[in-house]
């Protein structure tokens, strides 16, 4: 499950930034995901297996500058724990793109 919160900031730069990115979903470990925004926009940010298969949405919808404070459990759409591996959170959004690694260890 993806949970999402607002910190209300003055935000320069536009950025994905990861915490905690070797969890344990069995362990009820969670991953982090800080979206620093700068500007509205429509924000979008995914999970990804190495085979480029999404796995997860996190996060899909317009949003004002600040930074958004999401996590990921480890779990796919359907509410299943993903299989050990590495997994790749991506965002996109105008004129911006990056990409960070997680590693589920079950």
């Amino acid at each position: 499950m993806a949970e999402t919160g607002l910190i209300t900031l003055d935000v320069e730069k536009t950025k994905l930034e990861c915490l905690n990115n070797i969890i344990k979903p069995l362990l009820q470990e969670k991953a982090t995901i800080r979206v620093y925004v700068a500007e509205h926009a429509q924000i979008q940010v995914f999970i990804y297996d190495t085979n480029g298969n999404q796995k997860k949405e996190i996060l899909s919808e317009e949003k004002d500058p600040g930074v958004y404070i999401n996590t990921w459990d480890g779990t796919d759409e359907s509410g299943a724990v993903v299989g050990s591996g590495t997994y790749m959170v991506h965002m996109r959004t105008k004129g911006f793109s990056d990409t960070k690694k997680i590693v589920v260890i079950k």
